[in-house]
């Protein structure tokens, strides 16, 4: 395969690989043989020219305007590739010109998103091109102020108090948002997300309140995707959560509160007893006497956390977990001595 490389763009290692092979007894007749019968050269020698075809059609019809048909001719170019990767430094420029290409037509058309992902790869491929530089360039002016567009609708759902209307306006900012946001687009800085994330999660507090409580999880889950948003909203999805009746992933959101605020994380254990002693509950009705026994003992040590971090109303459950379980109650408080020392 590397002397059928050298033979077709003439690279000057061919001669010194001929005579290599030659001490090896192959002749250069043999390697021509070779070359006609072998079945993965042959599929890729033909592979290669449809590529070449495409490329070459979809570089006219982008020369002419013709969109749609640059962009198939361009994906069934890009198909090629991905199924034979490239070889030579040939085949690499083309392989990256059909995303950039078709990124370009994609930019044109206002697929801002697709833009980007296809400059994305084209970079990927090639990471020096003043032609790739130059597109990003000109899509990140029109993504900026895409933008600012979607922070003054986010301005003003902050300044209404009607609920309803707070939805609607988040929901105008969000749109705008989600038409120019590409998570990967390499020189996109938290500051151009972080009022759109927060759009995400403004709907989501007002979801929350109205009890659509799926809705909630839905935009507090793209709220943390595309930035990062304070511990407490965490806490949130993990009380929607347990209003669904999934204690599991609710306590996964509280988990991860708490280990990311050692420093004031006394509220996040008190809500984590709280699924605990809902799982310790399921378990019970479902028969599970010792899996219910385990979770209320979770429960037990978490609200003791919370008390000794100085969190008020834990009494009541606190006595919960005592009445049920009363006789591991002597284990329990010297596994939680142990645990404090």
């Amino acid at each position: 395969i590397d002397l059928y490389t050298a033979e077709e763009f003439g690279l000057p290692h061919q001669e010194e690989l001929f005579a290599e092979l030659g001490k090896h007894g192959i002749t250069q007749e043999s390697v021509y043989k070779f070359k006609l019968i072998n079945p993965e050269i042959v599929a890729r020698t033909n592979a290669m020219k449809i590529a070449d075809k495409h490329y070459h059609n979809g570089f006219a019809s982008n020369y002419i305007c013709a969109d749609d048909a640059t962009i198939y001719n361009m994906e069934q170019a890009i198909a090629v590739f991905e199924k034979y990767p490239p070889i030579t430094l040939l085949e690499i420029n083309k392989y990256s010109n059909a995303y950039l290409i078709r990124g370009a037509v994609y930019f044109k058309k206002g697929l801002i998103t697709k833009a980007l992902a296809d400059l994305a790869i084209a970079k990927e491929i090639k990471y020096e091109s003043i032609y790739i530089t130059d597109e990003f360039n000109k899509i990140y002016a029109v993504v900026k102020a895409g933008f600012q567009e979607a922070d003054k609708y986010a301005n003003e759902g902050k300044e209404t108090t009607d609920t309803d209307k707070k939805i609607t306006i988040f929901t105008k900012a969000i749109e705008v948002f989600e038409k120019f946001y590409y998570k990967e687009f390499p020189v996109l800085h938290r500051t151009d997300t972080y009022n759109s994330a927060d759009s995400y999660k403004e709907r989501a507090f007002c979801y929350y309140n109205k009890g659509l409580y799926e809705l909630a999880i839905a935009d507090f889950t793209k709220a943390f995707e595309v930035s990062i948003t304070f511990f407490d909203d965490y806490i949130v999805r993990g009380n929607a959560y347990e209003e669904i009746g999934q204690y599991e992933k609710a306590i996964a959101d509280y988990t991860f509160a708490i280990e990311s605020r050692p420093d004031k994380n006394g509220p996040y254990y008190k809500s984590r007893a709280s699924a605990y002693i809902a799982c310790g509950v399921k378990a019970h009705d479902d028969g599970l006497h010792d899996k219910c026994l385990a979770f209320f003992k979770k429960a037990w040590m978490d609200l003791k956390r919370a008390s000794a971090r100085g969190e008020t109303g834990t009494e009541e459950s606190l006595k919960k977990c005592e009445s049920v379980f009363a006789s591991h109650l002597t284990q329990w408080k010297e596994e939680w001595l142990l645990a404090s020392k």
